[in-house]
């Protein structure tokens, strides 16, 4: 419709913006009850590996349901574990797992490497003194940038 003729029939004009601009209210595809077992959304970045699970291996009982404020608005959902967060429907996936499964992979056990860079940040962590003050932050020596000791790595310059 033309704005000359939404000015000559104003009851056509409003039948029309009534039509064609009011908002729908889509349901929610799926209302959560309290005592529900279901899975979080992982938060992964846009170049993430794929391989990664999109919701997490941990299992969430729902603890608590807030119903909507307005018709626009979904259901939020408190989770046992969780503090002063909540969730809405697209964070969460139900699942029929009461628990968390366990990896039934054993670790592997870390190799010579891993065992000695382990040892050697225990060492340097050891060996470093935590300042108390601000003052003695300021005047300790600026602690090296590596993983292993062997390494010689240059200071930086004081500027």
């Amino acid at each position: 419709m033309t704005p000359h003729k939404a000015i000559e029939h104003p009851h056509e004009a409003l039948v029309n913006l009534r039509k064609y601009w009011t908002k729908e209210k889509k349901p929610e595809p799926e209302v959560f009850k309290v005592g529900d077992h279901v899975r979080l959304r992982v938060d992964k970045n846009t170049f993430a590996k794929s391989h990664v699970a999109n919701f997490s291996s941990h299992v969430y009982k729902i603890q608590y349901v807030a119903n909507p404020k307005d018709e626009f608005k979904g259901h939020r959902y408190r989770l046992e574990g969780i503090k002063n967060r909540t969730f809405t429907f697209n964070d969460l996936i139900k699942t029929s797992a009461k628990q968390t499964e366990q990896s039934s992979r054993p670790k592997r056990p870390k190799d010579r490497l891993q065992k000695q860079v382990e040892n050697e940040l225990r060492e340097l962590d050891a060996s470093i003194m935590k300042p108390r003050t601000r003052l003695q932050k300021r005047n300790m020596p600026l602690k090296p940038k590596g993983t292993f000791l062997h390494v010689e790595i240059p200071k930086r310059k004081k500027i």
